[in-house]
């Protein structure tokens, strides 16, 4: 037994559990509060995860380091980490870590302190609208089609939304809206030739 990830629906585990799990390396713990690991007895040292491996780390959400240590979650080494929530709504993708999110969600574990780059790319015809962080948004953040956190120190939840390119009236796809879209719009309704027409923006 190498690893082990205790879900939140977890609410007991008894003393003794894994006493002597010399393979193991890893415990993954997603509490807040995390319950207080007790011992068969007062003169006892079976605690759940007494005389693990010396490397083993318990990984943990930021912020809770304090919490499982004097909730008797003894072990080697501690390490806390964050998540990152990622939803893409429209037509592109937010890439991360070589994973691509393209309208939907996924959530990814970080170290806290440690820098994260995404890249965000629109589908051809669309653009980037917007990039809501933690409900505030960041969209001015991307530059170059990247998207930087230098040093998280907290959970991320973050919000992409792409959209169509259309500025709407802009008739002859020229990114501005002047008269002559107007006369390019009246020129389509009465059959004349037009200019690079663009329907969908007219």
């Amino acid at each position: 037994l190498k690893e082990v990830v205790i879900p939140n629906s977890v609410e007991t585990i008894n003393p003794g559990a894994f006493n002597n799990c010399t393979s193991l390396q890893s415990v993954y713990a997603f509490y807040s509060n995390p319950m207080t690991l007790t011992r068969s007895n007062s003169w006892s040292s079976d605690y759940p995860f007494y005389n693990v491996n010396p490397e083993c780390c318990l990984y943990i959400p930021i912020g809770t380091a304090s919490r499982y240590r004097t909730a008797y979650w003894t072990f080697p080494k501690y390490q806390e980490i964050g998540t990152i929530t990622i939803t893409a709504q429209g037509k592109g993708q937010v890439i991360y870590n070589e994973t691509a999110i393209s309208e939907g969600s996924m959530s990814f574990n970080f170290k806290p302190y440690t820098p994260l780059k995404l890249t965000i790319v629109p589908n051809d015809s669309y653009v980037l609208k917007s990039v809501i962080c933690n409900g505030e948004n960041i969209t001015e953040s991307v530059i170059d089609n990247k998207l930087l956190f230098d040093d998280p120190d907290s959970d991320l939840n973050l919000i992409v939304t792409f959209g169509d390119s259309h500025i709407i009236g802009d008739s002859n796809s020229d990114n501005i809206i002047t008269i002559a879209d107007a006369v390019n719009i009246a020129n389509h309704i009465i059959g004349l030739t037009t200019t690079n027409f663009n329907f969908l923006a007219s």
